[in-house]
Parts: structure tokens; C-alpha cells; sequence
């Protein structure tokens, strides 16, 4: 056998076993023990791809590479996301996410094209029915005592749950949109195999695909309906209206328009363009990161360029089924299935490997029957030159240049799989962290998160988390009050001023993302004794609701802020554009009337207490509480209301007119008229604000390593 034949054969196996593993491999040790995984799992099938033709160009002494619109849409797309994550700050972590997805797509199919050659649409599809038949029967077992989770959690140490939630797809909504297309591609394929004369019917039934349909379907059904029946089980998805709004947004600039927001970058969108009306919804304080459908995430996140990559792409992937579909009908039914994927749901990271393997399966498929739609192209010195099927033997080849170009693609190659692993070890690292903070073990908690930020700086949350934790470990410290030892303060002090430095850099990394400026201001909100910490809390919350203007709750904290620094006028006009921003807010209502019942208004208070009972469900405990604040409150609003009607009755008679004072209770949310400014920005504050999306990248110290290295923890400290 010819070398290049085998290195075809490993590489058609290898695709095969790759489209095994990819609905049910997850590794519990990241955040994400599913979707991460599986992202990184196409990343390390694209790099043996990459191996593969390194070592097929290598043999055969000359740079082959295959193209079709298949295979050249997806390096586009990745291409346009590069862009659209270099024109806003913290360029290296919008590289991070969607960009590995999209870039090991395309690496998956522009260097498996030349060298997947031999793997076949029915032998794709034959794994993937056994491997979703695997899947159906460990779905179906969730509803047992025998449950697959229970036995991972005993010897893996995990606590996944026990009920249908748990699906190795990553999760019930995800395993429909891999077991449906796959199980309706089955029955095609069936009743393409029912023509057939050479069997009896019966035994083309059993011995085809059906069986496997059959238990697929049936599991997808049974998954379909607990997803109805349970709300447990049904996705939190961002309801398309509001998807729509936010990716209309990008509209209104030329740059946006083009390549959006940054693909890590849905986040900070979603909290500055959604609509108000989302505060009527269930899902009011649900942050999303992610839109409606894949269509207006890619809209939104890289634009209409990095959209119109991935919708001709697909289209064409559509329309090459089309041409092979009277051989291989269920390809069609499988494809169509992922382009109207695309119009309905957010791509899950199985979707990007489904998506991927089946584009190389496509290609290896027209290779075979329309050979004149595969360009194979052979990359010399002095020229391009596009070889006919068959005519390889008469192209002469250029060891040296082989050598060379090889030996770039392996350092390129070399120097994105050190990124990507930086990214993926930090995961690592921040899962870790999170263990065991849930052990209460602070010293553990502390140093892995230190680790996290060293190998992946450019992440905000691992700036926020580490923040947090040096917030927590200083103030359990504090309990120990004047038992403190001298080292102790000194370590306490070290602690609160890395939870500041840590905060404002998150804040520095991204001054887009809310969540960033939340930390800033609870930070200074736990030290507001220390001279500046009230500007900068103030401040913060203040930058926080600019980047999040429809949001009540960061109204109500900035209200709470006002409170502790007796601003009680500020903090009863936020509470008001809280209750303006969602009129159906108990809690909002709630801290209205005790703002107006400390500033000696108890009618007013009196009418919000009423209007927080009314709010409040039937079965709510917090009733009780209410409802002795208004049983408290009654005499005194009774004595003022009194008051208040001599009050009125002695203008009446002089002609005058006079009304009582009513709380504000709107019909439905709107925006207020008036927002919060900074008046006197500290010191720093407005550097931070000022490198906004728009500018160019921040400067090295945007991404510093993390501090307090030199800082020892006591052993038995906790939060």
C-alpha cells in the first residue's frame, strides 16, 4: 500500500473515531466537564489533522492542499473573528473562546481535506447512530435507580446531578439536537435500504440502521417531553425578540456592523442594548452569554461579515448534500437539519465537531463522485498550480520547499496550540479553585487562583474571583478581632489592597463588562472607613449601570451605597427609577417604603409596604414580615393621614387645593430620564473608563501577573 494511502486510512479511522467520542467524552476537570471538553477535543482532532498532512506533504516532497467553498468559508470566518477581537481592548482574551472554535474548524477541514480521503457518509453515520444509541441507553437509565451519574460520582469524586440533566452531550437539549438529526437521518437511510432486493425485507430492517433510529428517536422523545413537563429540564434561552434587539444594535456602526462587537464580547452587549421590556420576564436578572440563535450570536458577537461567513458555509455544505443526495439522501436530511440549527438555537461545542467532521465526510464524498468540485492545489516557489484527479504522478516536487513550508506550519501550529493551552490549563486551575473554595480551604482557594491568572491574565473573571478571595480571607481575619497578631494585620492589609489592585484590573481588562465594575464597587463598599473608598464605590456603581442601563438591581445597590453614607434623598430617587425600571419588584417596593418610613413619611411608606404584599407571592415567607411592618407602621400612617386631612380641609377653606401624596406604581418599565453621573471621579478612575471599546488594545500593564506572591497565609485561615 502506497504511503499516502495509509496516511488516508489513519486519518478516514482517526475522523471515524473522533465522531465516537465527540457526543460522549467530558473530562471533570475544568468548569465546564462537557462543552469544554469537547471544544478542546476538536482542537486536538484538528491538530492530528494538521500532523497528518505535515507528514503527507513531508513524504510525498510537495505542498498539497485540497480547497472547495467548504473548506475556505470557515478559515474566512475565523479570520473575520481575529479581527473583530483586535479592535477592542484585551484583544488576547476575545481570542480565547470562539476563536479556537472556529479556528480548529478550519484547520480540520483545510488540512483534512488533503489527507480524510477514504471516510465515507455511511460509515459516519453508522458510528453515530451506535454512539447515540450509547447515549440513549444511559439517558433512559437517568430515570433509574441505576444511574450512570451516580456511579461517575462515586469514582470520580464529581456530583453531577442524578436526574435527566445530566446527558454526556452536555446537557437534554443538546442530546436532541445531535439524537434527532441523527435518528431522522437513520430512518432515510432505512428507507433507502428497504429498495434494495437483495434481502428480505425484514432482514434489510435489522440488519440497517432502523433498530438504532428507533432507540435514538424514542429517547429524544421521552427527553423532549420531561424537557416540557419539567421546568428543571428546560434551557434558559434568551427569548429571540431581545436577541434580535441587541444584534440590531451592531447596525448603527460601521465597525460593528462589519465584525461586531468581539467574540467574547455578547456579554457587555446584551447589558447595554437589550430592551427594557426583558425586566417584565422571568429571566430579568439572568445574565446571557450567549443570544437566541447561532445566526445573531455570530450577528452580534463578529458582525455581518463573520455571520456571512458561517451562513455561505453552511449553504454550501447544503448544497454539496444536495448534489450527493441520490446516493446519500440521509445527508441531506442531516445537513438541512444543522443549517435550520442555526437559524433556531446557539451552537453547542458538539454541534462545531459534528459540523466539522461532517464537512470532511462531504468533501471525501465529492471527491468521489463529482471530482471537479475538489481543487486539489499544489503550492510551489515559483507558482500555484491546480492538479486533475489522477495527474499527481506528473507533478514534480520540491523537497526543500516541502521542508520549509512544513516546518512554518508546525511553528504556527505550535505557537496556537501554547495559546490554546495556556487557556485550557488555567480552566484547569480555576476548577480547582473553585473545589476547593467549596472545601473552605482558603490557603488551596488563594494560590490556585494565583496559578489561574498566571497562565491566562487576560481573563476578567479570574481578575474578579481572586479579588473576592482576597476580600473573604482578609475579613475572616478581621473575626479574630484582638486576637490579631501584628503579621496578621500586616497580611490582612497586603490582602485588602490586592482585592482593590485585582478589582480595578478586571475592571482595566474590559471596561465594557459590568460584572467588572461590581466587583470594583463591592470591594470599596466593605472599606468605606479608608479615605476614597466611598468616590470609588460610588464611581463604580455609577460606570456599572452605564454599561448595564436597564438593570434595576444596580440602582438598588447604588441606593444601598447612598444609605450607608446617609445620602438619603440620592438613594430614594434610585429606589424610584429601580421601581420605574420594573414596576413589579417587590424587593424594589420594599426598599422604598423603608427609606420613606426613616425619612418620616409614613403615608408613603405605608402605600409601599401595601404595594410590596400585593407584589409578593401567595406563598412567600417574606409576607409575614411585610405584613408586620404595615400592622407597625398603621398608627402612625393613620395619625399623618389625619393630619394631613386638617391639613387640607383649613386650605379648602381658603380656597386652596391639596392632595396627599401618592407612591409611584407604573404599568410597565421604562427607562429613566435621568441618569447617574460621576461628579468627582477619584484618582485613576477615569483611565480606566476612557479605554473603551473603541480604542486600541491596552498596554501591558493592563495585564499584570497577579500579586502577593510574597504574601504567606496563615494555614488555618477560611472564609
Amino acid at each position: 500500500m502506497k504511503n499516502r494511502d495509509i496516511i488516508a486510512s489513519i486519518a478516514s479511522t482517526l475522523t471515524l473515531v473522533a465522531a465516537f467520542l465527540f457526543p460522549v467524552w467530558f473530562l471533570p476537570v475544568t468548569v465546564n466537564a462537557f462543552g469544554f471538553q469537547k471544544q478542546y477535543l476538536l482542537v486536538a482532532f484538528a491538530t492530528i489533522m494538521l500532523m497528518l498532512w505535515i507528514a503527507q506533504s513531508l513524504k510525498n516532497k510537495r505542498v498539497l492542499l485540497s480547497f472547495s467553498t467548504i473548506n475556505i468559508l470557515p478559515v474566512a470566518a475565523a479570520v473575520v473573528t481575529g479581527v473583530s477581537a483586535f479592535i477592542i481592548p484585551n484583544a488576547l482574551h476575545q481570542l480565547s473562546g470562539r476563536f479556537i472554535t472556529l479556528t480548529a474548524l478550519a484547520v480540520a477541514l483545510l488540512f483534512g481535506a488533503s489527507v480524510a480521503r477514504r471516510v465515507t457518509w455511511n460509515q459516519l453515520l453508522k458510528v453515530w447512530l451506535y454512539t447515540a444509541s450509547f447515549v440513549s441507553v444511559l439517558t433512559l437509565l437517568q430515570l433509574t435507580p441505576f444511574s450512570p451519574a451516580s456511579l461517575i460520582n462515586q469514582v470520580l469524586g464529581t456530583s453531577f446531578p442524578t436526574s435527566l440533566i445530566f446527558n454526556l452531550t452536555e446537557s437534554p437539549l443538546v442530546f436532541l439536537t445531535f439524537a434527532i438529526p441523527v435518528g431522522l437521518a437513520g430512518l432515510v437511510s432505512t428507507l433507502k435500504q428497504m429498495n434494495k432486493k437483495s434481502d428480505s425485507l425484514a432482514m434489510n430492517l435489522l440488519k440497517g440502521p432502523l433498530p438504532w433510529s428507533v432507540v435514538t428517536l424514542a429517547t429524544a422523545a421521552v427527553t423532549g417531553v420531561a424537557i416540557v413537563t419539567d421546568k428543571n429540564l428546560r434551557p434558559v434561552l434568551l427569548p429571540f425578540q431581545y436577541g434580535w434587539s441587541i444584534a440590531v444594535e451592531s447596525f448603527k456602526q460601521l465597525s460593528t456592523f462589519m465584525v461586531g462587537f468581539g467574540p467574547e464580547n455578547f456579554t457587555s452587549a446584551f447589558h447595554r442594548f437589550r430592551e427594557v421590556s426583558y425586566n417584565t420576564t422571568d429571566m430579568w436578572d439572568i445574565r446571557f452569554g450567549t443570544s437566541s440563535s447561532e445566526i445573531l450570536h455570530s450577528l452580534t458577537t463578529t458582525g455581518v461579515l463573520g455571520m456571512g461567513a458561517l451562513l455561505l458555509f453552511l449553504l454550501a455544505l447544503l448544497m454539496a448534500s444536495k448534489k450527493l443526495a441520490k446516493g446519500n439522501p440521509s445527508l441531506l436530511v442531516f445537513v438541512f437539519s444543522q443549517v435550520v440549527l442555526f437559524f433556531v438555537l446557539p451552537f453547542s461545542a458538539l454541534t462545531w465537531g459534528v459540523i466539522a467532521l461532517t464537512g470532511l465526510v462531504v468533501m471525501s464524498e465529492l471527491r468521489r463522485e463529482r471530482a471537479s468540485a475538489i481543487k486539489d492545489v499544489v503550492v510551489m516557489l515559483s507558482a500555484i498550480q491546480i492538479v486533475p484527479e489522477g495527474s499527481m504522478k506528473a507533478v514534480r516536487t520540491n523537497a526543500g520547499f516541502a521542508y520549509v513550508v512544513s516546518a512554518l506550519v508546525v511553528l504556527l501550529g505550535a505557537i496556537g496550540l501554547y495559546m490554546a493551552g495556556r487557556v485550557y490549563a488555567s480552566n484547569v486551575m480555576y476548577y480547582l479553585a473553585l473545589r476547593s473554595a467549596n472545601d473552605n480551604d482558603a490557603v488551596k482557594t488563594y494560590e490556585q487562583q494565583q496559578w489561574a491568572i498566571r497562565l491566562n491574565p487576560t481573563d476578567p473573571l479570574y481578575r474578579r474571583s481572586y479579588a473576592n478571595t482576597n476580600l473573604a480571607i482578609a475579613q475572616a481575619l478581621s473575626q479574630k478581632g484582638e486576637e490579631l497578631t501584628d503579621e496578621e494585620r500586616q497580611t490582612m492589609s497586603e490582602l485588602l489592597q490586592q482585592s482593590i489592585r485585582e478589582a480595578r484590573n478586571s475592571a482595566t481588562l474590559n471596561p465594557a463588562q459590568t460584572e467588572n465594575w461590581e466587583t470594583v464597587a463591592t470591594v470599596y463598599s466593605q472599606l468605606l472607613d479608608v479615605e476614597g473608598a466611598d468616590q470609588w464605590a460610588n464611581a463604580a456603581l455609577v460606570q456599572a449601570i452605564q454599561t448595564d442601563p436597564v438593570a434595576p438591581g444596580l440602582r438598588l445597590s447604588l441606593a444601598g451605597l447612598y444609605r450607608q453614607l446617609e445620602q438619603p434623598v440620592q438613594a430614594q430617587r434610585l429606589i424610584e427609577q429601580a421601581i420605574e425600571l420594573k414596576p413589579d419588584w417587590a424587593n424594589a417596593y420594599y426598599n422604598y417604603g423603608d427609606i420613606l418610613e426613616a425619612q418620616e413619611q409614613p403615608i408613603l411608606a405605608y402605600q409601599a409596604y401595601q404595594q410590596t404584599l400585593q407584589l409578593l407571592p401567595a406563598e412567600s415567607e417574606d409576607r409575614k414580615a411585610v405584613q408586620t411592618k404595615l400592622d407597625e407602621l398603621k398608627p402612625k400612617a393613620e395619625a399623618a393621614l389625619a393630619e394631613l386631612q386638617k391639613q387640607q380641609a383649613a386650605q379648602q377653606a381658603q380656597g386652596q387645593q391639596g392632595q396627599a401624596g401618592q407612591i409611584p406604581t407604573p404599568e410597565k418599565p421604562t427607562v429613566p430620564n435621568e441618569q447617574p453621573q460621576v461628579e468627582n471621579p477619584p484618582a485613576g478612575f477615569e483611565e480606566i473608563v476612557n479605554n473603551e471599546p473603541a480604542s486600541p488594545a491596552p498596554q501591558a500593564e493592563a495585564t499584570p501577573t497577579p500579586s502577593g506572591e510574597n504574601i504567606v497565609l496563615p494555614e488555618d485561615v477560611g472564609f
